[in-house]
């Protein structure tokens, strides 16, 4: 199952089996990148962890842990996640904030804890099988155990087709599950029970008078957000499309760093061997923030030749795979982590689509007595079909 993940953690790798729990571990090394081996272990061996991503709040975190008499073996953020247990079980979810998947293994209390952060930044799919369960960050380690089918979910196929990609906790494998972001899993030997430690807010509380005092909070919640984000002991790039939320994070970025920021943009050529791109933007961009600027062009042969390892790079249907894989070969030679306006766009009402179906929100909603959830599922569902369809 590890050697299905190589390409995910090329680092180094780590084991740890008794007789109820087998743990496997691929890095990629960010932070204290000499000393953060896994599998993490207690200092009296009965707790032992996995971990992927990064917790932005560790030192502080570590600091209080310290203050309590906690001794830190590594300077890894990932042993933080160990110690909280030590203290709080698996309450210790309410105190991260980043963006992880990780598993502890407590063999005193014969218990296994999954979790997800808070808006699923890092993948985590598991399966039940023969009473215990099987989980990975990717489907190809599962399929690699041995222990799970690869039988497509028709009502995940049917959900893409609508979203784009297939939602938790659904997978496109049947049988094989998403643990949803914001999600915390128990499997204690009686099978898994998974509950919700964090909800995104349903309202804000405080009026908001003015469009100045808007784009304010903004920018102050974005500024953080990039500067979180930033906190790495390898190379650190920025993909820039052009558009906004990608143009964005140059801006912010750029701020933050003593040396020039890479940034990464890939363009491809059309029939008429015309580039098709956002580079005349980019470019602007680049040039606004002194970026140390890598263009990339596909042509149509570079595509078809690595089509395949595309394909088989994802995991799962996604509208934005073949995009994200590109960018992301062109940017692997020159930095280890990258910075991408993933979400900017949904979050912002980015594209055309994205409006309108807020109008159709906003419409039902004075109209109908239904649920938020089921209108937004009513909106999406007319925004996947062609508007001369419609009207």
């Amino acid at each position: 199952m590890a050697g299905a993940m190589v390409h995910r953690g090329p680092d180094d790798d780590g084991f740890y089996a008794d007789e109820r729990v087998v743990l496997g571990f691929r890095r990629l090394s960010i932070i204290d990148v000499a000393g953060g081996h896994q599998p993490l272990s207690s200092e009296d061996g009965t707790i032992r962890a996995v971990f992927n991503g990064e917790i932005y709040n560790y030192l502080d975190l570590r600091r209080r842990l310290q203050k309590r008499g906690h001794v830190f073996q590594t300077r890894s953020d990932a042993e933080v996640v160990l110690h909280l247990y030590e203290d709080l079980g698996d309450k210790l979810v309410g105190e991260l904030t980043g963006i992880f998947a990780f598993a502890l293994w407590d063999r005193k209390k014969g218990r296994l804890v999954l979790a997800r952060d808070h808006h699923g930044v890092k993948p985590l799919y598991y399966a039940e099988r023969q009473g215990g369960l099987v989980f990975a960050s990717e489907i190809k380690a599962l399929l690699a155990s041995g222990l799970v089918g690869r039988i497509v979910d028709p009502e995940a196929v049917a959900q893409y087709l609508v979203y784009q990609a297939v939602p938790p906790p659904l997978s496109i494998l049947k049988g094989v599950g998403q643990l949803p972001p914001g999600r915390i899993l128990l499997h204690d030997g009686t099978g898994p029970r998974v509950r919700t430690y964090w909800t995104p807010p349903r309202q804000e509380h405080e009026t908001i008078a003015s469009l100045d005092e808007a784009a304010e909070l903004v920018r102050t919640e974005l500024e953080g957000a990039v500067r979180r984000q930033m906190m790495s002991e390898r190379p650190l790039g920025v993909f820039l499309s052009g558009g906004v939320d990608s143009s964005a994070l140059v801006a912010l970025a750029a701020r933050q760093v003593s040396h020039r920021l890479k940034a990464f943009s890939v363009g491809f050529v059309g029939p008429d061997e015309q580039v098709l791109t956002e580079w005349p933007w980019a470019k602007l961009v680049a040039d606004r923030y002194n970026t140390e600027h890598h263009e990339v062009v596909l042509t149509e042969d570079i595509f078809r030749e690595r089509l395949p390892h595309v394909l088989t790079s994802m995991d799962q249907p996604t509208s934005d795979g073949v995009n994200s894989y590109y960018v992301s070969l062109a940017a692997a030679d020159h930095v280890t982590v990258a910075l991408s306006g993933t979400g900017g766009d949904e979050m912002f009402l980015g594209y055309g689509r994205d409006a309108t179906l807020l109008d159709e929100y906003e419409r039902a909603r004075r109209f109908y007595p239904l649920s938020p959830q089921y209108v937004l599922r009513i909106g999406r569902l007319l925004a996947a079909i062609p508007r001369d369809m419609i009207w």
